[in-house]
């Protein structure tokens, strides 16, 4: 899969999870954001908050230097999602639920894992 079809796979898994209006941004030049979306209005805490989402196809672990750019790229109003195909490092999970930093969520391999068979995907139709 290539890293813009797999942008467009997590789009699915979104939708597939409750989230509305979500988008994939241009390959290139999206300034550190792949999709954005909304929180579907199934969730009644969370209802239209407005999602950012960074997606890395990656076999190494993501530090705490991609959670840190990645929320410099947000904007304030903003919920972060950062999902990758490998894992976090310790650090990256700090920087992810700094107490002083806005939180951003993060969905790692195994947990991606669960999400696409829950939502009954295919991996196959995005090659």
């Amino acid at each position: 899969m290539t890293p813009y079809g797999f942008e467009q796979f997590i789009k699915k898994v979104m939708e597939a999870n409750g989230s509305t209006g979500v988008s994939v941004t241009k390959p290139s030049g999206d300034g550190g954001i792949d999709i954005n979306a909304h929180v579907g209005e199934s969730n009644d805490f969370f209802a239209g908050t407005h999602v950012k989402a960074q997606v890395k196809r990656w076999c190494h672990s993501v530090g705490s230097i991609e959670i840190n750019n990645f929320r410099g790229a947000l904007r304030t109003t903003a919920k972060g999602i950062f999902v990758t195909t490998s894992q976090y490092t310790r650090a990256a999970v700090l920087e992810a639920k700094h107490e002083y930093k806005p939180c951003i969520t993060l969905i790692d391999g195994g947990l991606l894992s669960s999400l696409v068979v829950r939502s009954k995907l295919s991996v196959d139709s995005f090659k």
